[in-house]
């Protein structure tokens, strides 16, 4: 039970408030913009291994290959 203050006056209710983001099919295409729009020869291999990621995720697969495997080719900014 929820307990509200309404002008000094207590009420007592059974409502409950629940926020709930909804899903949305669509996949946002902002960062893969940002990327699109730099210079992608001096990208760093960390730059390269989101801009991949994010190729993939839009399903530009070739794409996303070809910058997958320039990212396997440099030494990465991790250490695995």
């Amino acid at each position: 039970m929820n307990i509200f203050h309404l002008y000094e006056k207590i009420m007592n209710t059974k409502i409950e408030i629940h926020y709930k983001k909804e899903k949305t099919e669509k996949i946002h295409t902002r960062n893969l913009e940002i990327y699109e729009a730099q210079n992608k020869e001096n990208f760093t291999p960390k730059q390269m291994h989101y801009y991949a990621r994010k190729l993939k995720e839009h399903q530009q697969w070739e794409e996303a290959t070809e910058w997958f495997e320039r990212f396997l080719e440099t030494e990465s900014w991790a250490s695995f």
